[in-house]
């Protein structure tokens, strides 16, 4: 069950430096790409995906609030998929971590739940 997609309408993301996880940086080319595109369920063609607005900035955070409260124990996946549009954009991933914090009990999300290994390797599948 996609969790996200079921609740979109009241999911809150935005992009964020990770060092300031509370302030919306925006979105690439005017916010016409916002962060709800990632978790709304619909594939895009790819010039009408989320993208954050600096892919040069390292620190940058998609932050997703206000999900429902979930166990991490009986999370079974989760999935983001990396379609890319040219040749060198399937590198785009390498790096991304995922990480999970309690928002609630945590506001600055400074204590760690649970994280993913960040990938490594990019290979073209279709």
């Amino acid at each position: 069950m996609n969790i996200l997609a079921l609740n979109s309408s009241t999911l809150i993301g935005y992009f964020a430096l990770f060092t300031n996880n509370d302030t919306d940086i925006g979105t690439f080319s005017d916010n016409t790409k916002p962060v709800s595109k990632i978790y709304d369920d619909i594939i895009l063609p790819l010039d009408e995906e989320a993208r954050s607005p600096d892919n040069s900035i390292v620190e940058q955070a998609l932050i997703i609030k206000n999900i429902p409260l979930t166990k991490i124990d009986e999370i079974e996946t989760l999935v983001l998929y990396n379609r890319t549009i040219n040749a060198n954009s399937h590198n785009r991933a390498i790096g991304l971590a995922i990480e999970l914090y309690d928002e609630r009990n945590d506001a600055n999300l400074e204590t760690l739940l649970a994280t993913s290994n960040p990938i490594t390797t990019s290979t073209k599948v279709y």
